[in-house]
This record gives structure tokens, C-alpha cells and sequence, in this order.
């Protein structure tokens, strides 16, 4: 096969290099277009799509921004919600549009793919219009299990980082918008407002390019032939946020093969962990540090705060702790924790490494949570800081910690009581199925989701056993 693959930002990146490398192992010819920066280590084509003004103006603005007096920011904000000025945005964006099309028409003509993997099919950038080329040449659109898909929550949530954007979005009383656009907006209990996935601008913008997703709250809403998803309960989640039946893949995610080779040698890996980071056998706690800072949930002395309280609760347990970061978060940053607290930062990913933990501890709205399942490993999730999720509730095997102080009392019974984690263990093992058919297989599923047709599909039998 020849493959295209598109990543408008660094996660993507990441995971479709991933991805186009090990389709290229298996004997694909494959082309990765990139719109982000990005040091590709994989020996592959690549076509760079930066929009180097682009990247200028928002360093600029940002810059504005914080040096500008409060009055002309004032000044400015009542400009941008100008009828005139959005008008403007209208067109510009159309302008732009236009000339990406003519771009993919012609590395679509060039490299004559048999099928296109792309983020999503609600972004912006270039995958509005390589979406809907290869719609147009009757190369399938398939969407792989990269990140996990954020549901309608984490979505608002990002909507209401700020007066301006939330302006942006709220079509309260547009009643002539709601009518006419029903699925572009959901109701918001937190706020009590009417919200619009996308600003009303680009909504009359997408639509006179016939590129505005039915039902842009959900992957897979948009003008895709395929999403793939990690299993079962995933599939049911995407089923009630009105993705077609017909659209949905159970594949397994990217990330579960690489999980499945650790989880099947546990044994050997974590006598080597064991053996690099610690004097003595013990049991051993894995705690995936919440990112508060990082993603602006939390001040810098909140943040630092909630950390030093995590690792106080860990410390009075007696285990052997490892400490994994998020990409986002600088180890250099981190390693004061080290000088407090007799706890290592680990040097693996954090996926290579589940399978040795005898308890998780994680952030709410980490997608890490399921590799807990997975692995068999008792999982605690921290959720008293604000985001206060539902994602997680379906979870058996697992303790959601709500009030900071019982952080402490939770962590010393699991680690007193053996036989509660076996307990934890046990649920685990009925749910991991649903996350996933953890076999060492995804990524085979995820390379052969665009050619597989609904009646011989092996991945919708397995939805349906």
C-alpha cells in the first residue's frame, strides 16, 4: 500500500511517525506531511507544511499581549467582536483555504495514496482540505488511535479558559444559529451557556467550503471513513457521541503492543528495574505526576504544593517509588523532588514500565489510567484539584481520591493490605478485554482498518463476541 500520513501538531507527529515507520517495515510506501516543527528520527519522506508567517504573527501577538497597556487590550478585544472584523476572519479563511487544497491536490496527484491517516476530522490547518480531496478521489480517511479523544467535558473545559474564547463560542441567545446549526453546539452545565465547538466565523466559513463536520464533538463526526478505537468500551463512548457504526475500528491503541511485549515479560522487566533504581526488592509504587502547571490548571505554588503532598503520602508507605514525568514536564525542573524524598525519576517511558507497578498513582484525565487496567496493576486516581471528572467512574479496581487528605490513609491500607490489590488485580483482568484485545496485534489492525470491509472484518466480530 501507499500511505499518507498528516500531523498538524506534535503529538501527532510523534505517533504518526510511529506509525508510517512500522507501515513502512511492513512493506508500505508511505509519506508523512508535517505542519509542526519536528525532528522525524524514521527514515521517511516527509513534506513540510509549516506556515512559517503564521508561527511569526502568534509570537508577535503573544508578545503583544503581554507588554501592551490593559486599556488598548480592551480596545482591541471590542475590535475582534466586530461584525466587520469577523467578516474579515471569514474570508481570510476561506483565502486560505484555498490555496491548501490547491497544495494537497498536487501531493495527492504526486504521490497517489491508497489511503490517508489523519489526527482527526475537526482541526484546522491542512486537514480540512486533505480530507476532503481524498473524499473527492475516493481514497479512504482513516483516523488512528493516537491520542485519546477528549469527550465533551475536557472539550468545554478548554472553551472556558478564558473570557474571550468563551465569548467566542456562546450562541446563548444566537437562536437563528441553533436552530439552523443543531449539532455544532451542546448545552453547558457549568456554565449554564450554549457553546459552539467552533467560533460562529469559522462555522460560516467551513460551511462555504463544504468542510464543517456534522457533528464536530466527536472524532469520527467529521467527513472520515474510519476511526479506530482502542476496544470495546471506547467504541461505546464514540456509538453514543453519534459516531456511525459503520465508521468505528476496534484495533487496539499505538501504544498497546508496546505495553503487551512488557506485560508478558514482567517478570525479567522488573528485576531490571529493580536492579537499576533500587538497593532492596520491595513492592514498588508508580506515580505519574499531575501536570497542573503545565496545562494552566494550577498556579506554580499550587502546583508545587499538590507535588510535595503526593510524594509526603508516598514516602510514609515504605515502598520503592519511581516518579514518571510528562513530556511537557522538565526533568531539570523535577529533580528537587529527588534531594527531599529518596524516590527516582524514571528514564523509560512510563508504558514500558506499568507492568512492574503494584499500585498506579495518576491525575485525573490521564489516558494513562487504562494501561492500569491492562497491566492488572491497582490503580488510584487524584481528583481533588478542580477537573473533577466522570471519564474514569466505569473503572473497577480503582480508588478516586476526592479529598486530599485521604490521600495518605488510602495509599498506607493498600500498601498494608494485600489482598485488596489482589482484589484490584482480579477486576482489572474482567475489564482489560474492553479496553482492548491486548494481543500484540494493534498496530496490524490499525495498518489494515482502510482495506477491511464491514462483512469480513475480523476487529467488528471481535466488537460484537
Amino acid at each position: 500500500m501507499k500511505i499518507l500520513f498528516h500531523a498538524p501538531n506534535k503529538t501527532a507527529a510523534a505517533g504518526m511517525e510511529f506509525l508510517a515507520e512500522l507501515a513502512q517495515k511492513r512493506s508500505s510506501d508511505v509519506l508523512l506531511l508535517l505542519e509542526v516543527t519536528f525532528d522525524v528520527q524514521a527514515k521517511i519522506a516527509t513534506i513540510d507544511l509549516c506556515d512559517r508567517n503564521k508561527k511569526f504573527h502568534r509570537a508577535f501577538r503573544g508578545l503583544l499581549v503581554r507588554v501592551l497597556p490593559q486599556g488598548v487590550k480592551e480596545f482591541i478585544k471590542h475590535f475582534r467582536d466586530l461584525e466587520k472584523f469577523t467578516e474579515a476572519r471569514e474570508e481570510r479563511w476561506i483565502s486560505s483555504y484555498g490555496r491548501k487544497k490547491k497544495r494537497i491536490t498536487s501531493i495527492i496527484k504526486n504521490f497517489s495514496p491508497d489511503a490517508v491517516y489523519v489526527y482527526g476530522d475537526r482541526h484546522d490547518g491542512y486537514e480540512p482540505a486533505l480530507i476532503q480531496v481524498a473524499k473527492e478521489k475516493n481514497i479512504p480517511v482513516v483516523i488512528p488511535p493516537i491520542a485519546f479523544a477528549t469527550d465533551h467535558e475536557g472539550l468545554l473545559r478548554y472553551r472556558r479558559r478564558s473570557k474571550e474564547v468563551l465569548l467566542a463560542h456562546d450562541v446563548t441567545k444566537i437562536k437563528h444559529f441553533k436552530i439552523e446549526n443543531s449539532t455544532q453546539w451542546v448545552h453547558d452545565d457549568s456554565t449554564g451557556r450554549d457553546i459552539s465547538y467552533y467560533p460562529l466565523w469559522m462555522v460560516n466559513a467551513r460551511k462555504q467550503c463544504d468542510v464543517l463536520p456534522e457533528n464536530p464533538w466527536s472524532l469520527g463526526g467529521g467527513y472520515s471513513d474510519f476511526v479506530c478505537v482502542g476496544g470495546e468500551r471506547e467504541r461505546q463512548r464514540f456509538l453514543r457521541n453519534g459516531v456511525s457504526p459503520h465508521k468505528i475500528r476496534i484495533t487496539g491503541r499505538l501504544e498497546d503492543d508496546q505495553i503487551y511485549s512488557q506485560f508478558i515479560r514482567r517478570a525479567e522487566i522488573r528485576s531490571q528495574i529493580t536492579s537499576k533504581y533500587f538497593a532492596e526488592e520491595n513492592q514498588i509504587l508508580l506515580i505519574a505526576l499531575p501536570q497542573l502547571a503545565e496545562h494552566n490548571i494550577a498556579s506554580e505554588s499550587e502546583h508545587w504544593n499538590i507535588q510535595y503532598a503526593i510524594c509526603d503520602a508516598a514516602q510514609k508507605m515504605g515502598w520503592n517509588v519511581l516518579i514518571s514525568l510528562h513530556p511537557k514536564m522538565d526533568k531539570n525542573k523535577y529533580s528537587k523532588i529527588l534531594k527531599k524524598y529518596d524516590f527516582h525519576i524514571l528514564d523509560e517511558r512510563l508504558r514500558d514500565v506499568m507492568p512492574v507497578a503494584d499500585i498506579f498513582l495518576v491525575g485525573q484525565g490521564s489516558s494513562t489510567a487504562t494501561w492500569a487496567v491492562l497491566c492488572e496493576v491497582p490503580l488510584v486516581i487524584m481528583d481533588w484539584y478542580g477537573l473533577n471528572y466522570s471519564m474514569y467512574d466505569w473503572i473497577d479496581g480503582k480508588v478516586i481520591i476526592k479529598n486530599a487528605h485521604d490521600l495518605e490513609p488510602t495509599l498506607l491500607e493498600l500498601s498494608k493490605n494485600e489482598q485488596l490489590r489482589e482484589m484490584m488485580r482480579a477486576q482489572h483482568q474482567k475489564q482489560k478485554n474492553s479496553v482492548s484485545p491486548f494481543d500484540g496485534k494493534s498496530v496490524d489492525r490499525i495498518l489494515s482498518s482502510a482495506k477491511i470491509s464491514n462483512q469480513d472484518s475480523s476487529i467488528n466480530e471481535y466488537a460484537n463476541s
